[in-house]
């Protein structure tokens, strides 16, 4: 049995799909076996993972109609059958000593259930974004990293022990834009969890990534993954535990009603916006900005998130080199919206103090 088993989801990922198998099995770290669930694909995706499959014998293929990344991934942990977990996505890049450094880590920490990484943002064409993103490697720190809103985990390098997520169960189908965070809040109730403060991947972020086509879905999500967590934590059922769908009576019973769902929804499209312009995918920035304007959100909602949205749209226009409308854009923003204006300066305060190494107050 290989100490190791790695599960990737793949869904028309054929652009990508070469770099991310050829990441995997490249690690110095051999002992694998890498269980792709193909998901449906109906581009080039199934051949090769075929021919992979031909090639080395570590790679097993499994087929389903399409269903979504969590049904794959639980059909995918079903068939695994090493000591430890591995999550992959058919679109980002492991690092070579990834797999070696997370099983070093593990073996000599019993208790720790679950260790992810620090990740490098890319675009489309593999080129870095920005310095890497990096994530709490204190057990506690993450924990109350996660029960703050903040899912500290990145999936994409996580590896867990098999024997802890059996424990509390695999991905919740309702939750399946945010699966991961109620995952690890799941976890973080029973077992340790933590972080390699290393970059292990490469996470590639483009106009066609699940999360930049359904923001709003993945933000409630979200909340509602941690709502529930909420309810566990004080006792109470858990109304997704038996749902496969999320929906607006479950939402009610979290807590969560119509106003805050639109409000929730309508933030999602300008976070996500921000991160694809974070990331170089100018055009699908905007293409986000313009998606948020045909949504039919209420004149309230979209009021209170006036100034964000030309804050982005003036980012993007600097972006495209159209330095004197950015520069106006975001001074007429600053000037018109000193709300704004004051978080903005907090937000940079926040920063320099991180990164003089000290912790700003709640």
């Amino acid at each position: 049995m290989p100490s190791l088993s790695v599960i990737m989801p793949v869904y028309n990922a054929e652009p990508y799909l070469g770099a991310a198998l050829a990441s995997v099995l490249g690690q110095s770290f051999s002992d694998f076996e890498l269980v792709a669930v193909n998901d449906g694909s109906t581009d080039g995706s199934e051949q090769l993972l075929a021919d992979r499959a031909r090639d080395d014998p570590r790679v097993r293929v499994l087929h389903q109609p399409n269903a979504g990344v969590v049904a794959a991934v639980n059909v995918g942990l079903r068939h695994c059958r090493g000591e430890f977990v591995g999550r992959a996505d058919a679109d980002d890049v492991s690092l070579p000593d990834r797999f070696a450094r997370q099983i070093e880590f593990l073996d000599r920490h019993r208790d720790v259930a679950v260790v992810g990484g620090s990740v490098q943002v890319i675009d489309g064409q593999g080129r870095a974004s920005g310095a890497p993103v990096t994530y709490p490697c204190d057990p506690a720190r993450v924990r109350e990293r996660l029960w703050a809103g903040d899912c500290c985990l990145a999936q994409p390098s996580v590896m867990i022990r098999r024997s802890a997520l059996e424990a509390v169960g695999y991905y919740r189908p309702a939750l399946r834009q945010a699966e991961d965070y109620d995952l690890w809040l799941r976890m973080s109730d029973r077992f340790a969890l933590s972080n390699l403060s290393e970059v292990l991947v490469q996470y590639r972020v483009h106009g066609e990534s699940i999360t930049s086509r359904l923001p709003q879905e993945q933000e409630i999500c979200h909340r509602a993954a941690l709502a529930s967590a909420r309810l566990r934590r004080d006792g109470q059922p858990d109304p997704i535990d038996s749902a496969t769908e999320l929906t607006p009576l479950i939402l009610e019973r979290l807590g969560i009603g119509p106003a805050e769902v639109e409000w929730v929804s309508a933030q999602a499209f300008r976070f996500r916006a921000s991160n694809l312009l974070r990331s170089g995918e100018i055009d699908a920035a905007n293409d986000v900005l313009e998606a948020l304007s045909q949504q039919g959100f209420s004149t309230a909602t979209l009021g209170r998130i006036e100034p964000e949205v030309r804050f982005v749209r003036a980012r993007i226009d600097a972006a495209r080199g159209r330095w004197l409308k950015a520069t106006i854009g975001a001074a007429v923003t600053l000037a018109r919206y000193p709300t704004f204006l004051a978080a903005v300066l907090r937000k940079v305060g926040r920063q320099i103090l991180l990164r003089f190494g000290r912790r700003p107050a709640a």
